[in-house]
């Protein structure tokens, strides 16, 4: 758990550093404001992502990861946090991902 947002993680198999937290916090706080959109490009299990989310009700976010392990247990994290209507996670290429995006 990280500020009341709950995240499922095996160490074993996917990258997690709660010594994080503060700086994800700070980033939420600083540059998110409601009504706009996060792109995570290698979001992992999602700890941005949907601590965002969970922070910022009117803010859609769109995530990305190429781990296979990480991006199951993102969309795991994103249903544990119910924001499914506003975190959208993808297993692409951080490249094409951004060529998605972008258009």
């Amino acid at each position: 758990m990280e500020d009341k947002v709950r995240f499922k993680v095996d160490v074993s198999k996917v990258y997690w550093c709660s010594k994080l937290s503060t700086e994800r916090s700070r980033l939420i706080d600083a540059f998110l404001k409601d009504g706009q959109v996060l792109c995570d490009m290698m979001c992992g299990i999602g700890p941005l992502a949907v601590k965002a989310a969970v922070k910022r009700k009117k803010l859609k976010v769109i995530c990305n990861d190429l781990n296979p392990e990480g991006f199951e247990y993102c969309k795991q994290n994103i249903k544990l946090n119910k924001v499914e209507k506003r975190v959208h996670p993808y297993k692409m290429c951080a490249r094409e991902f951004v060529r998605m995006v972008v258009g």
